[in-house]
């Protein structure tokens, strides 16, 4: 059985009015740490999970996206660069 993200559990390491909560900073932290453990396709699993979160509010939804997106492209010189799909990172 492949392993599942545990939003609350991620959600509940920061303070709930701490900024990481608020603008989806967890998002970042929690993207790069499977980019360097290897899990890249827990990436796209993550994003899924954050959009749904989001719900129809756009602009959370876009700012968790530039989250994931701006931790990726920073880790990867250090841990390489993601092999997950990139239609993720497209907003219309």
């Amino acid at each position: 059985m492949p392993a599942q993200i545990d939003f609350d559990a991620l959600t509940k390491l920061f303070p709930s009015d701490s900024i990481y909560v608020k603008e989806y900073g967890w998002v970042a932290l929690a993207g790069t740490a499977l980019l360097g453990f290897g899990k890249e396709p827990m990436i796209a699993d993550l994003i899924d999970g954050v959009l749904a979160q989001a719900g129809q509010n756009e602009k959370a939804q876009y700012t968790a996206l530039r989250k994931v997106r701006e931790s990726m492209l920073k880790a990867s010189p250090l841990v390489g660069f993601p092999r997950v799909s990139l239609r993720h990172f497209h907003v219309s």
